[in-house]
């Protein structure tokens, strides 16, 4: 049963959980005139009091609580410890750095009034490491190792606490070279502790004795600069890599060769990682070639070890040719092995042929032995996925005639290839298709024709549908010809951006098109498929079809950390695709997630979500032991806190909430500049989408961008119309000095030189805020001395910029007719490049419209007069150029609504209206049938007519 002090404890929490901050304060206070006293209570009554909100009573109790936690004597009770320390954080609004000296010095205090009390010292260990307050850390850490010499974990937390403080680039340099120092020392003495013979037992204590320990010991060594130490140790017999501390853990072989790969210790890494190979050679028989014996351990066969092994050779061979000999014959060695061949030996002859070093002097030989070995690799690993990728390297650097050679005799090899089952012919088939995108089509971008890009694919459709006989063994796999429904589609994408750079032709659309029907279908049989999902969520995007992709998306199933690595392929610009939530009867999409703001909105989890759950990971990783794993915890939460993406996703929030929001109802939502204060990090994963381009062109995925990818000058830009909207709506207009200083902060960002990361259109709306803002400062009362005018010249530039929109917009306007909507002819369909048009002009209209309905509301107190006359012709074209837009938008939807219109896209998607007949368009026929093809079309329209909707509805006014 609980006491009477606790059941009153509750009282109270009971109270501030109800949102009662005054019943909570007069239930302790009406306890302390009872005569009640523990420094429980005043902690709790401190707590209530930062409940408040600001008055004077909050403040009075700021400085209450402050003189209570630096009373004499010191609170030493740890509940009372604990709440006072909470008080502190609430009355700094989390703000840490504000009441750090408060709180360092209540628990500093407390720990020197009571040094035996192991639950003080630990709970202040675990507050200073959680916000990372490294030296209050090791101080606390210092203090349990001395009274608790017996428990050596304290030991080790004093170790990890000093190196974290040589770490920290917020530590001054004294403070690094001191605790760097220090960590040095004490982890020597750690090290030093433990027997030089192996067979004799660990003493206890602070000697060194897990795997993780002396990976922190290793860590200490690198960074004090004493990594010629590290390798001795790694070297010794009571420390090394096989002794009964380290466990023979891989994770310190590979340490071990970064080690001497980093110092240049060529001859010491080929004989280490030759130790290693020679070891996991599969024969009891295998030739010792002059390497140090390890025992037997089949781990050696790794391709770390065979990478530096190699290097290492390369680096040797200025000193004879002896060591070519010896790295020759470990590889033919591995290699001569019937029972079982390693597919890492075989990549090893490829990489030592492609170094330049043959074991012969003939080099004619050497590059026919260099062809051979590839030939070789294919012929074994033809029906593996890996076969690609690990050719790949060596086949791109073959002279053309090779490439022609090689590519003909693969084809050969594959279609005489003795009795196979389906998926077998099906994966070499594949593998022979990759090949062929890369050596005819990547590698001769200049001279790839119509024709080799039509003749790819249809072979690929062709092979799809063959391999289309051999039906998945569960219902989550993979078909196996998937690959080269991918490829056919990336043939057609190629296609595409050979008709029109951008695909901004109608036969580019077209091309688009048929891709996301071939995906569509595949993903009806192989509806697992990533690759398939990945690609269809960017296809649609491009296509102008985005709620169709807001579909696909959720098929990912993308969650914690990916989405700040893989989120991008949806919300990239999502801001202007599509704003408004989805409302088509048709969606399979329910509830919020047919809502973009609650798209990104659950991408963004992950920020918020972040710091708790590393906090947790690294309080594990103490308990545990793992100390070397804790750096990089840090580090991995330093990347995700300042994650480009999490600033962006907030900027596309914001910019939806300015579209969607009416102007008389748009609420302020300050801005967000934290990204100035940091270092960003882009932790974006480009290379998960597949691609089969050479090295050194651009990534397949780069076809199908949404635009440049946007960085710290997007994000800059993005912040300029954040301000502006937010000045215009609460009238500060430039009054606030902070404001005045961001806004001139970042358009000196914006303005300046940087790589591309906007679209033609983000930079035209760029333009246009830039001049607004300026006309926002001169206009404040409290603004910059400017000429008089500034202002007219302001509203002139503004005024040029839609005189010409306007006549692009009329122009544009003219072309949409019925007979034109179509996959032919001149007129464009909605693509992703029209409603990103369209809702940054919008933006702009009505950031115009808040500026002058500001400057009539206060045209008195203006700093500089606007004149009437350039302001009435300004208005008059705002009015005809967001005319122009929904006019654009409507025309548009109402020709996508006419009969007869999902019956001529599938005719053009089957390409049935040329005189010729096409060979994709009877291949595509083939494949996929009417019905499904009409069904794709209908929902491909109508998330074409869901974004005209929204374009429709913004409001400027």
């Amino acid at each position: 049963m609980s006491s009477v002090v606790e059941r009153r404890d509750k009282q109270v929490w009971e109270a501030l959980e109800n949102g009662n901050s005054k019943q909570a304060l007069q239930l302790c206070q009406k306890r302390i005139k009872k005569g009640e006293k523990g420094d429980n209570l005043l902690a709790l009554k401190a707590y209530v009091l930062a409940q408040f909100p600001p008055s004077k009573q909050r403040e009075d109790g700021l400085a209450e609580t402050k003189a209570f936690a630096h009373r004499n004597p010191p609170i030493v009770e740890l509940e009372a410890l604990q709440t006072i320390q909470k008080a502190l954080l609430v009355f700094s609004n989390g703000d840490y750095s504000r009441v750090e000296q408060d709180i360092s010095g209540l628990w500093d205090r407390a720990t020197k009034a009571l040094p035996g009390d192991e639950g003080i010292a630990t709970e202040w260990f675990l507050i200073s490491f959680g916000h990372r307050r490294w030296k209050d850390a090791q101080k606390a850490a210092m203090s349990l190792q001395r009274a608790f010499a017996r428990k050596r974990k304290y030991y080790f937390w004093a170790v990890l606490a000093s190196h974290l403080v040589k770490l920290d680039p917020a530590s001054s340099e004294t403070d690094r070279k001191l605790f760097g120092t220090l960590s040095y020392k004490l982890i020597l003495k750690a090290a030093s502790d433990v027997p030089d013979d192996p067979g004799t037992l660990l003493s206890p204590g602070r000697a060194i004795q897990t795997p993780q320990e002396l990976s922190l010991l290793l860590s200490i060594y690198q960074e004090e600069g004493h990594t010629q130490e590290a390798l001795k140790v790694l070297g010794s017999r009571n420390l090394g890599i096989w002794s009964s501390v380290a466990k023979g853990d891989w994770n310190l072989v590979r340490l071990k060769m970064n080690l001497l790969e980093q110092l240049s210790m060529w001859l010491e890494a080929w004989t280490f990682c030759g130790s290693l190979l020679n070891a996991a050679c599969p024969t009891t028989d295998a030739v010792n070639w002059g390497f140090p014996q390890l025992g037997s351990d089949t781990k050696g066969d790794d391709w770390r070890v065979w990478q530096c092994f190699l290097t290492a050779c390369k680096e040797l061979s200025y000193q004879g040719r002896e060591y070519q000999l010896r790295t020759r014959g470990i590889i033919d060695q591995f290699l001569a092995q019937s029972n079982r061949i390693s597919r890492n030996a075989q990549q090893g002859l490829l990489k030592f042929l492609s170094l330049g070093l043959p074991a012969t002097e003939e080099d004619s030989a050497n590059s026919l032995e260099y062809w051979s070995a590839c030939k070789q690799y294919f012929e074994r690993w033809c029906v593996k996925t890996c076969c690609f990728d690990d050719l790949k390297p060596y086949v791109q650097k073959f002279s053309r005639s090779a490439r022609i050679d090689f590519h003909g005799h693969i084809k050969e090899h594959v279609s005489n290839r003795p009795e196979q089952g389906l998926r077998e012919k099906t994966a070499s088939s594949i593998n022979v298709l990759k090949f062929d995108y890369l050596l005819n089509i990547s590698l001769e971008e200049e001279s790839t024709s119509r024709g080799v890009l039509e003749t790819f694919i249809n072979n690929c459709i062709r092979l799809y549908k063959i391999s289309l006989a051999s039906p998945a063994e569960l219902p989550t796999d993979n078909l196996p010809g998937d690959d080269a429904c991918i490829l056919a589609v990336m043939g057609l994408v190629r296609l595409g951006d050979l008709d029109s750079k951008g695909f901004a032709s109608p036969a580019a659309q077209a091309c688009l098109l048929r891709a996301a029907a071939l995906l569509d279908f595949s993903l009806s049989r192989s509806q697992y498929n990533y690759q398939s999902m990945l690609l269809l969520v960017r296809l649609y995007l491009i296509l102008g079809a985005p709620s169709l992709a807001m579909e696909v998306y959720p098929r990912l199933s993308i969650k914690q950390i990916q989405n700040d690595t893989l989120s991008y392929n949806l919300l990239t610009r999502l801001s202007t695709l599509h704003p408004f939530p989805i409302t088509s009867s048709g969606t399979t999409l329910s509830g919020d997630d047919r809502d973009p703001m609650v798209c990104l909105g659950k991408s963004s989890q992950i920020y918020r979500r972040a710091k708790s759950q590393m906090q947790d990971m690294v309080r594990l990783a103490l308990e545990q032991g793992s100390y070397s794993q804790i750096p990089k915890f840090l580090d991995f939460e330093d990347k995700v806190d300042n994650s480009i993406c999490k600033f962006m996703w907030e900027s596309e929030r914001r910019r939806i909430a300015r579209l969607v929001q009416p102007r008389n109802k748009m609420s302020s939502r300050g801005n967000d500049s934290d990204y100035l204060d940091c270092k960003l990090s882009d932790n974006r994963d480009y290379d998960v989408m597949l691609n089969f381009e050479a090295d050194g062109l651009p990534r397949f995925e780069e076809y199908l961008r949404t635009g440049p990818k946007p960085g710290l000058r997007w994000l800059c830009a993005s912040s300029l119309s954040e301000i502006l909207f937010t000045a215009l709506g609460t009238g500060s207009n430039g009054k606030d000095d902070r404001m005045s200083s961001i806004l001139g902060h970042l358009r000196a960002i914006v303005q300046g030189t940087s790589p591309v990361e906007m679209t033609t259109e983000e930079t035209d709306n760029m333009t246009i805020m830039v001049e607004l803002t300026n006309l926002t400062m001169a206009t404040s009362s409290s603004g910059p001395d400017v000429g008089a005018d500034q202002g007219d010249q302001g509203l002139e530039v503004i005024e040029k910029w839609l005189t010409t929109k306007r006549d692009r917009l009329k122009h544009a306007h003219l072309q949409i007719s019925m007979d034109k909507l179509r996959l032919s002819g001149e007129q464009i369909l909605p693509d992703w490049r029209f409603f990103h048009e369209s809702f940054l002009v919008l933006e702009v209209l009505k950031a115009l419209t808040m500026f002058f309905h500001y400057a009539a509301e206060h045209s008195k107190s203006l700093k500089i007069e606007l004149e009437k006359p350039v302001v009435a012709r300004t208005k008059e074209l705002a009015g005809e150029v967001f005319g122009e837009i929904r006019s654009r938008a409507a025309d548009m939807k109402n020709a996508l609504s006419e009969t007869g219109v999902v019956g001529s896209f599938v005719e053009a998607t089957y390409e049935r209206e040329q005189d010729q007949a096409s060979v994709i368009g009877a291949a595509i026929e083939d494949l996929i049938s009417e019905p499904h093809m009409e069904d794709f079309i209908s929902r491909v329209v109508e998330s074409w007519q869901e974004a005209l909707d929204g374009v429709l509805r913004v409001k400027i006014s």
